[in-house]
C-alpha cells in the first residue's frame, strides 16, 4: 500500500510480507536498509530520490490497532523505515519523516495479512 504525495511522488508505503514455503528457492530481502534503497530507488518517477548514504539506526515502534510494537529504525535524510516482526509476519512503514509519526499507526483492517493474527 502507498500514499502519493503530488500525485506522483510516493510519500508512504506500507510493506507486509509472510514467509515463502520452504520449497521456494528465491524469497524477498526484508532488511530494513534494503526496503528504504528501494523505496528511494522507485518513490518518484523523475528518478531515484537523492538522499545521503549515512544511515542512523534505532529502536522504533509501530502501533498496531492501539498496541506498541517494538521496531528497528533506520533514517537516511529525510526518510524512515520502520520494521518488526509480528506473528510471523513482516511489517515495514517507509516515509518521509515528517509523515512517519501517523505512519506507523496501523489497523489490522487495513493490514490485510495481520488481520488473522490472533490478537497481540
Amino acid at each position: 500500500m502507498a500514499y502519493y504525495d503530488d500525485d506522483r511522488t510516493i510519500a508512504v508505503q506500507v510493506t507486509t510480507h509472510r514467509p515463502l514455503p520452504g520449497h521456494f528457492r528465491t524469497t524477498s530481502d526484508l532488511d530494513p536498509a534494503l526496503l528504504l534503497d528501494v523505496f528511494l530507488a522507485n518513490a518518484s518517477p523523475d528518478g531515484p530520490v537523492e538522499v545521503p548514504r549515512e544511515q542512523a539506526h534505532g529502536a522504533g515502534h509501530l502501533i498496531v490497532d492501539g498496541r506498541i510494537v517494538p521496531a528497528a529504525r533506520i533514517s537516511r535524510g529525510d526518510y524512515t523505515v520502520t520494521s518488526a516482526a509480528l506473528a510471523g509476519t513482516t511489517l515495514a512503514v517507509v516515509s518521509t519523516a515528517d509523515l512517519h509519526g501517523r505512519a506507523v499507526r496501523l489497523r489490522r483492517a487495513t493490514v490485510h495479512p495481520l488481520a488473522r493474527v490472533p490478537q497481540l
